[in-house]
């Protein structure tokens, strides 16, 4: 018996007033809806050290992507608005020396 059953077991007898026997098959019943719930899921569905690990690493290495993604985006936005303020400067000179 692990020892969250011993002290299911230990509850049934003194609190529920359950007989040493029933007190058994009422943890064994218990124990093996447990196991079955856990069974019928798979393990599959049951997250791991390691697995939480890797989604963890995962999850850092695309924000890091993402931030450098959005450093490019950024330095491209400013680069554009900087040719245009050029390009606006160089119009309103050449406007002004031809008139």
């Amino acid at each position: 018996m692990s020892v969250v059953n011993i002290k299911l077991y230990e509850f049934a007898r003194k609190e529920m007033n359950l007989s040493e026997d029933k007190a058994k098959e009422f943890v064994q019943a218990i124990d093996d809806v447990v196991k079955e719930d856990i069974k019928g899921k798979g393990l599959n569905e049951l997250a791991t050290k390691s697995f939480v690990k890797d989604e963890i690493y995962r999850l850092e290495l695309k924000v890091e992507q993402t931030k450098g993604e959005i450093t490019k985006v950024i330095f491209g936005a400013g680069l554009i608005q900087f040719l245009a303020i050029v390009a606006s400067i160089i119009g309103i000179i050449n406007l002004m020396l031809h008139k």
